[in-house]
């Protein structure tokens, strides 16, 4: 999902505002602080091997993830033109940045049962993941209608962005849910 953030004040009924933002990152989208917890984690006490797993599957869902990350930030780069605010505007939203951490750990020789900061990313990764599917399957019946996914059907579905964000939800939790369950 996109948010966008700005500097000002939260201004009412505007939900890209950086209040709704904050409520949002720490409430139901909790998950996304988690995985900030867990790379702190391994900041304090690194456990996570960086060597290469030579399993095809897991290097190809890494490759997956790595190239959803270069398509998101060009396509916020160059498409849309928001190269002002390129960083926050693209390479700090969820698709953008669990692709790249864990499209690189997905390619690795770690685990979550031999590294606890890894575990804790993944837990976070799931439970964000499990939320950005709720609120799709809420959008898409209906219930909840954000301003930027208004027509839903008609121009979200249909939008470049919307598959490549999917596609990344999808494997990011299919791929955490294996390695939680049962590792490499």
């Amino acid at each position: 999902m996109v948010y966008q953030f700005t500097s000002g004040p939260p201004s009412q009924g505007t939900e890209s505002s950086w209040f709704g933002a904050l409520i949002a990152y720490s409430t139901f989208m909790v998950g996304y602080p988690i995985v900030v917890l867990g790379l702190l984690q391994e900041i304090r006490r690194p456990s996570i091997e960086f060597r290469f797993h030579r399993s095809v599957p897991w290097l190809a869902l890494g490759v997956f993830l790595l190239v959803i990350f270069l398509l998101v930030n060009e396509f916020q780069w160059s498409w849309r033109g928001e190269f002002s605010s390129y960083f926050l505007g693209g390479f700090c939203m969820e698709t953008s940045s669990f692709s790249l951490l864990l499209g690189l750990l997905f390619m690795t020789r770690s685990t979550p049962q031999r590294s606890h900061s890894y575990k804790i990313m993944l837990v976070g990764a799931v439970l964000f993941e499990l939320f950005v599917m709720i609120a799709y399957l809420l959008i898409a019946v209906g219930v909840y209608s954000p301003p930027t996914h208004a027509n839903f059907w008609t121009e979200v579905v249909t939008a470049q962005w919307f598959w490549q964000d999917l596609l990344s939800e999808f494997a990011i939790l299919g791929g955490a849910l294996w390695l939680l369950r049962k590792g490499k």
